[in-house]
């Protein structure tokens, strides 16, 4: 989505599946920033290394799309 005073931002969404945030999204991000913002459906990465790395998850409300 982009960068931000230091903070990069990602949407991480596909219309037809569940999107989770691992390592393996972790490693497509390109640039490196002081934090990051990801938004998406899940999370498998501990709360500890999320902090390590001044990562802040946000959960996509997929139930929104039902109003």
């Amino acid at each position: 989505m982009g960068n931000c005073r230091g903070t990069a931002y990602y949407f991480y969404y596909e219309k037809e599946s569940i999107t989770t945030l691992n390592h393996a999204f972790l490693a497509t991000i390109p640039e490196k920033a002081e934090g990051y913002i990801i938004y998406a459906d899940l999370c498998t990465i501990p709360a500890e290394e999320l902090a390590k790395y001044n990562i802040t998850f946000k959960k996509i409300p997929r139930d929104i799309a039902k109003l």
